[in-house]
């Protein structure tokens, strides 16, 4: 087999859809983007102003951020399945890790699913960050995702109901404390987002909800179901 490639594998991000619907995008591997920067740059799994978009079985790693929803208002029914983010960075001094979230502008109805990222999860409302993004997510799902341990955080504060359900080495907060509260990212996200199998994902059952879903519209049964 070649050697692995030195150095940078990507000049900035990954795969990119936008304005698109019904694309999957499965098993491909983005990494060691050259640019982290501000603006847009080293996004790995991106998706803007789409429907019904799959990104499955496929890994991101040395990236802005892995997984990501983005510019504009309107995506729905995308799904990141299987997917491994793994120790991805914003630019800066010192570094800060960038986790997988809903960016800029109300996206509905999306679903992380048997996904980890090692830095973490995010859905609230951003306000005035990234021109303006305010409320990212409403009625999305995060079922059987993970972290790394302590110190990853899954923060779903999203506009009207949104879910978290099985997860795995990984701090959950759907409830604002003081600090998000004053920083305003929980404005106008009643309810509180449903919060259910904490620290049990590995449990869950079934194991994905897509999968699950994908059998019974197809008169089957998913594996870990």
């Amino acid at each position: 087999p070649a050697a692995p490639v030195a150095g940078p594998h990507l000049r900035s991000g990954g795969v990119y859809v936008v304005g698109s619907k019904r694309v999957t995008v499965a098993d491909v591997t983005m990494a060691h983007a050259q640019n982290h920067g501000d603006g847009g740059a080293g996004y790995g799994l991106e998706a803007s102003g789409s429907s019904e978009v799959l990104f499955r079985d496929s890994r991101v790693e040395d990236v802005r951020h892995g997984l990501i929803q983005n510019w504009d208002f309107g995506s729905s029914g995308l799904v990141w399945l299987r997917c491994d983010s793994v120790g991805n960075t914003l630019s800066g001094d010192p570094v800060i890790g960038g986790r997988s979230e809903f960016h800029h502008r109300l996206a509905m109805a999306n679903l992380f699913d048997s996904t980890r990222d090692t830095v973490g999860f995010v859905a609230h409302n951003r306000g005035t960050e990234s021109s303006n993004a305010g409320l990212t997510a409403t009625e999305s799902v995060f079922w059987n995702v993970a972290g790394a341990g302590p110190g990853t955080y899954l923060i779903s504060y999203q506009a009207g109901r949104g879910y978290v359900i099985g997860t795995r080495d990984i701090t959950t907060q759907v409830v604002p404390g003081p600090l998000e509260q004053a920083l305003g990212v929980a404005d106008h996200t009643e309810p509180v987002d449903l919060l259910e199998g904490e620290g049990r994902g590995a449990d869950l059952v079934p194991t994905s909800l897509f999968d699950d879903q994908l059998a019974r519209r197809l008169g089957g049964q998913a594996p870990g179901s």
